[in-house]
């Protein structure tokens, strides 16, 4: 239990090693179809709103250094989509925030967060059809985009934003084609508690384990889907799957894979279709080959890959590419000789979600 209590301590009870900062901004949202099937008109006029609480870490640990010291962050975001049809949506979604480029008092950064949502208006089929988009209040949030920043604006920081923001409830029931919209705006710190840098030599750290410059990962995962039936009932999706890691760094792994996918909604509907239980089994079983890039920080893992069904039959919805968000939770760190993981994962397929899996895996 060590390490539990040794990271709550680094995350809520350390303001000699870290910053804490919360801004405020106001951003336009720009929403647009990226589905024949989406029939809502696209709104004049739309905004985001949103209340960041940010927690800039000091630590001079390996992974640290290597990231630029990213920051932590949690928004608390308000979308007012500028039509009845599709009402209003507010988030809480956590992530984390990278520093590509540092001057004195400026610099640019990417940012990345995902999390849940509630959207108080959604599809219903007699008093709300053109809502085809989404059919569940509660949803998932995902965000990421482009800041720069100036703290030399009368002693408070500045920020323009730009980015991209998308909800789903990662076909957990239909229709969910998803809202996406695009935002820019203004962000300004309201709130800034003092910096101390002057981390003690006994909290220093520098990496000194060995680690493997090719690793094998071996994984399952389950999730759930509907049937393609609007109404239809859920059914679940089993993953199988491995990958050969190649480190380009101590905190930058490069991914080559493969995966086996039994969809459980595919299945019933051959099935159901008089198609043999033999045939629809096969139907209904997907093989993946996919690249990516897995960032490594500390016992936080965020991967990012893409990848193509084999063979070509095995397509879903003429969609060739699928696309998977993942961030993984290694307990005991990721340099032992075994490093056991838990995971949470986005699949999607040009913007729109397929589903939502829970992961359990090992790498080695």
């Amino acid at each position: 239990m060590k390490w539990l209590f040794r990271l709550l301590f680094v995350l809520f009870f350390s303001p000699v090693f870290s910053q804490s900062t919360v801004n405020l901004s106001y951003n336009q949202a720009f929403v647009f179809k990226h589905k024949p099937s989406l029939l809502f008109e696209i709104p004049d006029y739309s905004f985001h709103l949103n209340l960041q609480y940010c927690k800039h870490y000091i630590g001079h640990t390996g992974w640290q250094s290597y990231w630029h010291s990213p920051d932590f962050i949690v928004d608390l975001g308000y979308t007012h989509f500028g039509s009845s049809v599709l009402g209003n949506g507010f988030a809480l979604t956590p992530g984390v925030q990278f520093y590509l480029k540092r001057y004195q008092k400026s610099g640019i950064q990417f940012h990345i967060a995902s999390g849940m949502a509630y959207l108080n208006t959604v599809y219903n089929p007699i008093s709300n059809p053109l809502n085809t988009a989404i059919s569940s209040h509660w949803n998932n949030h995902t965000k990421l985009g482009i800041t720069y920043y100036s703290n030399d604006f009368f002693n408070r920081s500045l920020k323009l934003v730009f980015g991209m923001a998308h909800y789903s409830n990662g076909k957990n029931k239909l229709p969910n084609s998803g809202i996406n919209f695009i935002y820019a705006g203004l962000s300004v710190g309201i709130y800034k508690t003092e910096i101390n840098e002057n981390v003690p030599a006994e909290y220093e750290e520098k990496d000194t384990t060995r680690f493997r410059r090719i690793r094998i990962e071996l994984y399952a995962g389950l999730g759930a889907s509907t049937s393609e039936n609007i109404g239809g009932p859920q059914y679940p999706v089993y993953l199988y799957g491995g990958a050969l890691h190649f480190s380009m760094s101590r905190y930058l792994d490069a991914i080559l894979g493969i995966e086996r996918e039994f969809n459980g909604p595919l299945y019933y509907y051959y099935y159901y279709d008089f198609i043999e239980k033999s045939e629809a089994k096969r139907r209904a079983t997907k093989y993946i080959v996919s690249t990516g890039v897995e960032m490594i920080l500390g016992n936080i893992g965020i991967k990012f890959l893409a990848g193509v069904y084999i063979p070509r039959e095995n397509v879903i919805n003429e969609q060739p590419v699928i696309f998977r968000l993942q961030t993984n939770y290694y307990p005991i760190g990721q340099y032992k000789k075994v490093n056991p993981y838990v995971g949470i994962a986005l699949k999607s397929h040009y913007g729109v979600a397929d589903f939502i899996s829970y992961h359990l895996g090992v790498k080695f």
